[in-house]
């Protein structure tokens, strides 16, 4: 999980990012005290309204984008390129 947040802050765009860690208090620990983050990240722990979250999100990634993207220096360019076409956006959503 931290590398998909390492590779996500890359991205240039203006982000918030939110992270469920569920039940992983190790994980959680780790996330709160994370440094060096360029978006505003809230770490939750688990959670009972995540439909809630996942209505109010515009886009959702899960740890497995990690490990099914062979490059994830790459995930932050992908992302930042679908934030800049407006068009294709607007038709994502």
């Amino acid at each position: 999980m931290e590398i998909l947040i390492r590779a996500i802050q890359e991205i240039q765009h203006p982000i918030q990012i939110v992270v469920n860690c569920g039940r992983n208090k190790r994980l959680d620990d780790r996330l709160r005290n994370f440094s060096d983050i360029q978006h505003p990240m809230k770490v939750i722990g688990c959670a009972n309204e995540m439909d809630s979250w996942m209505g109010a999100s515009e886009h959702f990634l899960e740890e497995g984008v990690a490990l099914r993207c062979n490059h994830l220096p790459a995930l932050a360019y992908k992302i930042d390129h679908l934030l800049s076409d407006i068009e294709r956006l607007s038709r994502m959503k």
